[in-house]
This record gives structure tokens, C-alpha cells and sequence, in this order.
């Protein structure tokens, strides 16, 4: 791995950090509005709660995402119209939408990355077994096929077969 990549990859990680309160400030902000106008508690308790888990499914967190954008697009829309003519309209709504856009996503891929559980197959049995030189607790998938693996900790180079 390149240093430039670790670079960029560290740079990322700090935008999407600061980006990741976007998406929790807009999912509290419309709850509160869609229960302040329904006069119910349990409008905003039973919006905040199906938005939150809607954020757990991909495809309805993208889809919230773009909708969210959208209404910084529409805010940019009247924040033109107060300022300027047509022109400005279109520009700052274009520019709300772009950056609600970059915004959102940044703070999606924050929260995925928060809770990502890539490294790890729960419906996997695995054994966990020391390193040969430094004792390093190691995690192995089980499996019948031999692995070659590289101690994270002192890069010693070991062979693991799983005899069960």
C-alpha cells in the first residue's frame, strides 16, 4: 500500500467525521417537524424510530439520502429567491443539492464504517488459535483448505490447517 493511499484514506476517514452528525441532525429535525404539525409525540417517537431503522437497509438509506439533498436543494431554491432573480435560484439550489448530496453520503458511509462488521462472518464457526512466534491471538475462519498467514503484529509467515 502506497503512502499516498493511506493519505487519502485518512483524509476521508476525518471528512466523513465531520460529516457524521448530518444525517442524525436531519433524521431528529424531520421528526420533530412531522410531530410538531401532527400534535402527536408518538408521530415524532414513531417517525424518529422508522427512520432510524430505515437507515439500516441500503437501498432506503441511499433513497433518504438523495430526498434529504433534495429539500437542501429546494432550501438553496428560496434562499436564491430571497437574495437574487432566476439566476441565483437555480445556482443555489443546484449547489444545495450537491452539497446536501456530499454531505449525506459522507455521513452514510461514516455510519457504515462505524458499524461494520466486514472483517467478521458471524455465520462462520471460527477458531482462534496464538501465533507461532509472538502468541498473537489469531481468528480463523474453520475450514478444511490450508491457509497461509501473515502475523499482523511481528509479520511472521505461518501455515494454518484446521484438523477438525
Amino acid at each position: 500500500m502506497k503512502s499516498a493511499d493511506v493519505r487519502k484514506g485518512i483524509t476521508q476517514a476525518k471528512f466523513n467525521e465531520e460529516n457524521k452528525n448530518v444525517i442524525a441532525g436531519e433524521v431528529f429535525l424531520l421528526s420533530l417537524l412531522l410531530g410538531h404539525f401532527s400534535g402527536s409525540w408518538l408521530v415524532f417517537v414513531g417517525s424518529f424510530l422508522a427512520l432510524v431503522i430505515a437507515f439500516q437497509i441500503k437501498k432506503l438509506a441511499v433513497l433518504l439520502c438523495v430526498g434529504f439533498s433534495i429539500v437542501w436543494g429546494v432550501i438553496g431554491f428560496y434562499i436564491g429567491g430571497y437574495l437574487g432573480g432566476t439566476e441565483a435560484k437555480i445556482a443555489l439550489s443546484i449547489l444545495g443539492f450537491i452539497m446536501g448530496l456530499g454531505a449525506n453520503f459522507s455521513s452514510l458511509e461514516w455510519m457504515e464504517d462505524i458499524g461494520s462488521d466486514e472483517n467478521i462472518d458471524h455465520a462462520i464457526d471460527h477458531v482462534i488459535i496464538p501465533c507461532d512466534k509472538c502468541g498473537r491471538k489469531l481468528r480463523f475462519p474453520k475450514t478444511n483448505k490450508e491457509l497461509v498467514v501473515t502475523c499482523p503484529i511481528c509479520k511472521y509467515t505461518f501455515t494454518y490447517k484446521n484438523n477438525s
